[in-house]
């Protein structure tokens, strides 16, 4: 065959069976979803506006995801469906019926909805976030849990502090004039408490927050790639340049994983650290140390797990302080109260103490209520129902998708009042009208200080207040990450006043420009901030 016939049959062939593709991804599934469809065709729910397989995806684009979510919740109740291109997700946002699922029946995640965060190096490979509730998952679970203790924590703290006073001497460094992207301070700090906590290796992220560092960088990408692939196109179109950019970038983070655990094989962790637990864990499918990849996969998900959400909440955080004068001079007179305020006659505030942290009530409560408005796990949980299943009123089919977004849920009027879209820490606070039960419990917070928070909690508040998730798939880590959230903003706010940059549009500018991917982050330019140190140098 001469290369002209080549090249005809090609033309003529490659379109047919990339259209056999296309149809395997799109309509087969939209096919095989269609009893399912007619099950659940009695949930209320948005019209479908566009072309019929595309279901609700156009709204989805046209608003951004967490937004429309809130917006539904507040039009279409408690429980509603979403028809997507290959399934209808039931929405679930009453806070009883969510704590039926994640607590007390324990749904298991829907794992194709988690597939992307098993392709964080060259192999695909389930990891604790993705895997059932199996003998598997349950022993990381069991090896990684001494890690998060309190004592462990404790032990770590003066790390934690070295790290976040690196920080603050580069905000220091850089002046007051310069409008600092606050939320990629906190990413470096985040970093190198990962690096810390879990290698026992210094990433250097904080020591001069100028300049680039591989391991901010190369994670920062990878995270950036997964997200631009949660949109479907960039999935089918395997050519665009999105999905090449995943491919290089999961390859760059794999070969960081895999330097990183060569050099801990050499010059092994403390015994202290996230990855000395895991290197000692015994696989219970095999009854040996993990095996080379698993260890690898673990270890990359756990480097990524607590680097973005903790670094968001952070940024949020400041975010609202700064954009709130009454709440930033509370906290100052919470923090010069207890002798943490840099201030005339007390220009070196004294050194922060574990013991301090409970005590710091004002400043947990603002960390919880700025997790309520913009909680890094924006995206909340997908869980698949086992069975014919009574919730929130209505009968939700076996084998349906549950979709439980802790955006949308934890700003909903029909939980938190008619003023749930305002940024009002007193509602944690006992006669502050609302709270949570038990969520602030843990970092050095006596339990007599606990109760001050949680005194008012009001049941449905306090089940409608998602930030790590419930149940036995909470999140693990979340004791460090409080641990981080006090621990960061205490200091920062004790040596700075922080101020919005004036094109930021304010808090509301802010807030309209973050977008859900895999975590509630600001938008393109971040969340500038001029750090106006309290005692000019």
């Amino acid at each position: 065959m001469d290369f002209l016939a080549k090249l005809v049959l090609s033309v003529l062939i490659t379109p047919l069976l990339y259209g056999l593709y296309l149809a395997s991804q799109v309509l087969w599934p939209y096919v095989k979803s269609i009893p399912l469809r007619r099950r659940l065709a009695h949930l209320p729910g948005p019209p479908v506006t566009g072309w019929f397989i595309l279901g609700n995806v156009p709204d989805l684009v046209r608003t951004p995801v967490h937004q429309c979510m809130a917006q539904w919740t507040e039009r279409y109740g408690k429980i509603f469906k979403v028809e997507l291109p290959n399934t209808t997700a039931v929405v679930l946002t009453d806070p009883e019926a969510v704590a039926q699922v994640l607590k007390v029946e324990r749904f298991e995640k829907l794992t194709t909805s988690y597939q992307n965060m098993e392709k964080l190096t060259a192999e695909q490979q389930p990891n604790i976030l993705t895997e059932p509730l199996s003998a598997y998952y349950k022993a990381v679970r069991r090896a990684v849990t001494p890690a998060f203790s309190t004592a462990n924590l404790k032990r770590f703290f003066p790390r934690l502090l070295d790290i976040t006073q690196r920080a603050m001497a580069g905000l220091e460094a850089a002046g007051p004039a310069a409008a600092l992207d606050m939320d990629r301070l906190a990413q470096r700090l985040t970093i190198d408490v990962i690096g810390s906590f879990a290698f026992d290796r210094d990433f250097g992220a904080t020591t001069d927050i100028a300049q680039p560092n591989e391991a901010l960088q190369v994670v920062g990408e990878l995270m950036t790639a997964l997200q631009r692939m949660l949109n479907p196109l960039n999935r089918w179109f395997w050519w665009r340049k999105e999905a090449r950019w995943l491919w290089a970038s999961r390859r760059r983070y794999d070969a960081l994983v895999r330097r990183a655990l060569e050099d801990l094989r050499a010059r092994p962790p403390a015994e202290h650290t996230l990855l000395h637990h895991l290197m000692h864990l015994t696989d219970p499918d095999t009854g040996k140390p993990l095996s080379a990849r698993r260890l690898r996969c673990e270890t990359a998900l756990f480097w990524i797990a607590g680097f973005e959400t903790t670094a968001h909440a952070i940024g949020w955080t400041l975010m609202f302080i700064a954009g709130s004068p009454e709440v930033e001079a509370r906290i100052s007179s919470e923090l010069e109260g207890a002798g943490l305020l840099a201030a005339p006659g007390r220009p070196e505030p004294r050194q922060l103490s574990w013991g301090d942290l409970g005590g710091l009530k004002y400043l947990n409560a603002v960390i919880h209520e700025s997790m309520r408005l913009m909680p890094p796990a924006s995206g909340g949980t997908v869980r698949a129902v086992p069975r014919d299943t009574e919730l929130a009123g209505y009968t939700v089919a076996k084998g349906a998708m549950l979709w439980i977004p802790f955006y949308a849920m934890q700003r909903s009027e029909r939980v938190w009042g008619p003023d749930a879209a305002e940024f009002r820490p007193e509602r944690w606070l006992s006669g502050g009208g609302g709270g949570t039960a038990g969520v602030a419990a843990g970092v050095g917070v006596g339990a007599a200080e606990e109760d001050d928070i949680v005194r008012a909690a009001d049941a449905q508040a306090a089940r409608g207040f998602l930030p790590f998730s419930e149940g036995p798939r909470s999140c693990v880590g979340q004791s460090l990450a409080l641990l981080e959230l006090r621990t960061a903003l205490a200091l920062l706010c004790g040596r700075f006043r922080f101020r919005l940059a004036d094109d930021m549009g304010g808090v509301q500018g802010a807030v309209s420009e973050a977008r859900q991917h895999i975590t509630l982050k600001p938008g393109d330019r971040g969340l500038l901030m001029h750090a106006i140190p309290r005692m000019p140098p």
